[in-house]
Parts: structure tokens; C-alpha cells; sequence
């Protein structure tokens, strides 16, 4: 070991940050390859930074839980029918659940 690294921990501000471009990127996936316009809400990455954002590991938890929150529901959601290439959704955070709100194209 040559050196060593110390990291002052991520704080609520930069979690909030972090959980926007990573929203960003789920939101540009979504319109390349599905052609649908997708908006998350705030109160939604306010439940993922409150929820999932841990102090030891950084924003890596954020990652994961956008992924097992968001995507995996979005695609539930796809191959339910409920959503379709073309559509308008908001992704929003309601009575301690993710939802779609959904315009159809």
C-alpha cells in the first residue's frame, strides 16, 4: 500500500445529487430504447435517499435500490401491458409505494 485514502461520507445534499443523474440515465434508457418519457418525482428520490442511503457505503445503495425499486417495477409494469412504447409516465412515491402514472400515447 502506497497510501491511504481518507473519504469524508456522502452527505443528504450529495445523495440527493447522486440519485438525480442516476434517475437522469434511467430516464435517457427509457426514451432510446422504449420511446417512453419517463419523469421521476421528488418525493420518490426523497424515499430512495431517506431509505436506502447509507453512510459506510456511499451512494453504491442508491444504485441498487433505483434498480430493484424503480426499473423492476417499470418492467412489471411493460410486460403487465400497463405501460407501452410511447407512453408519458410519472414515477412517483404514494401511501409507502412506487407508482406509475401513466399517459398513453
Amino acid at each position: 500500500i502506497d497510501e491511504i485514502m481518507v473519504f469524508q461520507p456522502l452527505g443528504k445534499e450529495e445523495m440527493h445529487e447522486i440519485i438525480s443523474l442516476l434517475c437522469a440515465n434511467l430516464i435517457k434508457r427509457c426514451k432510446s430504447q422504449m420511446g417512453i418519457k419517463l419523469s421521476v418525482s421528488n418525493a420518490l428520490k426523497d424515499h430512495i435517499v431517506a431509505k436506502y442511503a447509507d453512510d459506510k457505503m456511499g451512494a453504491r445503495p442508491l444504485k441498487r435500490a433505483l434498480l430493484s425499486v424503480v426499473e423492476d417495477k417499470l418492467a412489471e409494469e411493460i410486460l403487465e401491458g400497463r405501460v407501452l412504447p410511447g407512453d408519458t409516465l410519472l414515477a412517483g412515491y404514494r401511501k409507502g409505494q412506487v407508482v406509475f402514472d401513466c399517459k398513453k400515447s
